[in-house]
């Protein structure tokens, strides 16, 4: 599940959140009692994001509205980005804006990195996209997405894949095509 907010978070950790978003937000952990709450990480605000959804975990947890305390995570949005405007995306999730296409993104990349990141190698642009360095424009397109490419395979050798597993779903099939 996920809860989309239209919120302004300052860049002050201490400032408290709006009580109205403080509702939403307590409704749909007390109702979902979540074990991870993944916050996109692509601004200087997600700190302060990250410290009230933290706090108000705790608080609820003390006050036992809660059973379980959710681990608050940040996850790196830079992939999440790329896929919510990508054709891969378009195909799997239609009917979504690219707001909830990026959450589903951020999940994914909590449970699997590796096979979000590779997803991002079935379209060369997208995975140009990526920003990995200042200096990487610097490097010929062709030799960057062939050294991007063979990274992909050396990580997907070095950890390893169930081929079966990795066409089973569309948002794993791009790690077939690294399996070696």
């Amino acid at each position: 599940d996920f809860l989309s907010l239209e919120m302004i978070v300052g860049v002050n950790p201490q400032a408290q959140m709006h009580s109205e978003t403080k509702a939403k937000v307590t409704d749909f952990i007390i109702q979902n009692n979540p074990h991870v709450i993944a916050i996109g990480a692509s601004s200087l605000p997600c700190a302060t994001l990250y410290s009230q959804i933290r706090q108000l975990v705790l608080d609820l947890t003390g006050e036992q509205q809660i059973t379980y305390r959710a681990n608050v995570v940040f996850v790196d949005e830079a992939v999440a980005r790329l896929y919510a405007s990508s054709a891969r995306s378009a195909k799997e999730f239609p009917e979504y804006n690219p707001a909830v296409k990026t959450a589903i993104s951020v999940a994914r990349r909590l449970q699997d990195p590796l096979t979000e990141i590779l997803g991002l190698t079935w379209d060369k642009d997208e995975l140009l996209a990526l920003q990995l360095h200042a200096l990487q424009s610097e490097v010929p397109e062709d030799e960057r997405l062939r050294k991007l490419h063979r990274a992909a395979m050396d990580v997907v050798a070095t950890v390893g894949c169930d081929i079966n597993s990795a066409v089973a779903r569309l948002e794993t099939m791009p790690m077939s095509a690294h399996c070696t």
